[in-house]
């Protein structure tokens, strides 16, 4: 996010919260159940929101921050964001550098929501030189690796757990029901790449989001930026992904949902390839899109890659 950016993201914050601190300050202190006996948790975009809800079931009142479609690094938050982290109980997000925005917004709304961090127990992969002053730092997208969401269902049932422990027995029952779907998503990913020579495993997009990806599903990645935060499209960003494609004889590249198209199209265009698709990276799919959970967005998004990547 550029200097700018945050100067302006500062301001919007300390208005809109001098704007609800006196109805913030009538209701209570945000801890415990609400009147129903659920669990209010607030995530900082749709991918944790579907976690949640898969381990939370009826028993939380749950909603989320980033729109669906919109990159959550960088978020704006309205009058209602602020009300609904002030009520919440748990605050769920992401880490490794994207979303730690809702921290300063729970400050700002008083809040006392208890934090979570979900990819706690992820093992990281760094930003890479590209990224600039943040080279080096945690890339976010863990969650495009199945596995690394089941360490996310895992925090998140403790989360759950210590807020409203006497339903601890169906959290945990609701976890192993979770897990188990993840386990048969991961499986069958690994068998529909199998679809895609060795040779031809190279995903290419506009954010260098597929790291994690790459590394369980055994594929190579490459991109036009590393990160939505940092420099998107310049010249010689494009220069150099063509000249990756020409030299890897590269068949398709992907458009993603949350990015701009722009800078893709340019890249496709002049290197005379097609743009298989589009995936979902930072957003579940919309209704309708069938890609409307975390596991209908992961299987669109290899649909995608193997049709791309094959030709069939």
């Amino acid at each position: 996010m550029s200097v700018l950016r945050k100067i302006g993201f500062s301001i919007i914050i300390s208005l809109l919260s001098l704007s609800l601190l006196a109805a913030c300050s009538n209701n209570g202190d945000g801890a415990g159940a609400n009147e129903e006996g659920k669990v209010r948790v607030v995530s900082s975009f749709s991918v944790l929101h579907d976690v949640v809800q898969n381990v939370g079931g009826d028993l939380v009142e749950a909603s989320f921050l980033t729109p669906i479609g919109e990159d959550p690094h960088e978020f704006e938050p309205t009058p209602s964001t602020f009300q609904l982290i002030s009520d919440a109980d748990l605050l769920i997000f992401n880490g490794f550098n994207m979303d730690y925005w809702i921290q300063g917004l729970a400050q700002n709304a008083q809040s006392n929501a208890t934090e979570v961090i979900v990819t706690q127990g992820v093992e990281s992969i760094p930003l890479s030189a590209d990224a600039g002053e943040m080279a080096g730092m945690e890339d976010p997208h863990a969650w495009l690796d199945p596995k690394n969401v089941m360490i996310y269902a895992e925090n998140i049932k403790d989360a759950l757990v210590q807020a409203d422990p006497d339903h601890a027995d169906q959290y945990e029952a609701n976890l192993k029901d979770y897990l188990a779907e993840l386990e048969e998503l991961d499986t069958w990913i690994k068998e529909e790449v199998e679809q895609i020579p060795a040779g031809q495993r190279m995903v290419i997009i506009s954010e260098s989001a597929l790291k994690y990806f790459a590394r369980g599903y055994d594929f190579q990645y490459n991109s036009i930026w590393e990160i939505n935060a940092h420099e998107e499209g310049s010249p010689r960003q494009i220069e150099n992904l063509i000249n990756v494609i020409e030299e890897n004889e590269i068949p398709a590249v992907f458009l993603e949902t949350s990015v701009n198209p722009s800078a893709m199209e340019r890249v496709a265009s002049e290197a005379g390839i097609e743009i298989a698709g589009r995936v979902y990276t930072d957003s579940v799919g919309g209704s309708g899109t069938g890609a409307e959970t975390y596991i209908d967005m992961m299987k669109r998004n290899v649909e995608t890659f193997v049709e791309g990547l094959t030709g069939n």
